[in-house]
Order: C-alpha cells, then sequence, then structure tokens
C-alpha cells in the first residue's frame, strides 16, 4: 500500500498524520486506482483486426461475418 512494504491502514494514518482513515483510504486507493488505469493503458491491443468468420447454426445455416 505504502511502496515496497505494507503496511495497514491505520499505521499509514498516524506516520502521516492524517485526520481520519477515510481520508487516508481515500488518498491511497485514489493512487491505487490510477496505477490501475497506467498498467491497463500499457498493456497491448490483443483485439482482432477485421477477420472474417463463418457461423453455422443449429438449422443447418451458414453465416458469414465480416470484421468481428
Amino acid at each position: 500500500m505504502n511502496g515496497a512494504r505494507s503496511t495497514t491502514p491505520s499505521v499509514t494514518q498516524r506516520f502521516a498524520q492524517y485526520s481520519t482513515i477515510t481520508l487516508t483510504m481515500d488518498w491511497y486507493t485514489h493512487m491505487l486506482a490510477q496505477d490501475q488505469r497506467d498498467a491497463l493503458e500499457a498493456l497491448p491491443d490483443l483485439t482482432p483486426q477485421h477477420q472474417n468468420h463463418v457461423v453455422t447454426t443449429q438449422a443447418g445455416c451458414v453465416s458469414f461475418l465480416a470484421g468481428l
């Protein structure tokens, strides 16, 4: 939660001298949310590009789906 080592929210609150545990949690969870967004944006795009698919239904009908 606070860098390389983890600690409890109450210890963090006391160390940082925040007045409430809510303030502590709001601050650190906000930073964690930004870290998650950064990590997601760093992932490669795995979306299939312009592939064509043929689908056969139970009734034997064949559909051609382009660009899924």
